[in-house]
């Protein structure tokens, strides 16, 4: 898996498994050449400098692919009205699921935290404990959360 890190002033890829860094024109020379994994990463880089029109571009390619990170990606652009995606709940939640299913845990996180906002505590309580048993940090504290709002708003 391809991981954008910060060394010194600039982004890279970094291969934790071979052990190897990568330039953006390196990620983009694999990306363009059907890479799955670097057109992820791609997406990641342009996404931490912000700029969000290019980083969807490269999520959309990899997630098309069934890419679970680059699904999740997808989830956080339409949420957040990002990328030149319309602010789109229901599509982030589409997104969230497809990534969800394959077993990333950060997405299962963002599913309850969308099914929350649709007061769906019931299947958010379920991705919310899923994220948690697969060790995402902020899980066992928003399920927390959930569970008390689902009590004082009377869902039990």
């Amino acid at each position: 898996m391809i991981f954008i890190k910060k060394d010194g002033d600039k982004f890279v890829g970094f291969d934790e498994t071979a052990g190897r860094s990568y330039s953006i024109a390196e990620l983009e020379q694999m990306a363009n050449n059907n890479d799955t994994e670097a057109q992820c990463a791609a997406g990641d880089y342009y996404n931490a400098t912000s700029n969000f029109n290019t980083a969807k571009s490269w999520y959309e390619k990899a997630a098309a692919k069934n890419h679970a990170r680059a699904q999740w990606n997808m989830s956080l652009l339409c949420a957040g009205g990002l990328g030149g995606c319309e602010k789109d709940m229901a599509k982030a939640k589409i997104w969230a699921k497809k990534s969800a299913e394959q077993d990333w845990p950060p997405a299962m996180l963002t599913l309850g935290q969308l099914y929350t906002m649709d007061n769906e505590y019931d299947d958010a309580i379920y991705w919310i404990e899923k994220a948690d048993a697969r060790g995402v940090p902020e899980a066992k504290t928003f399920l927390e959360q959930v569970l008390q709002l689902k009590t004082i708003l009377g869902f039990d």
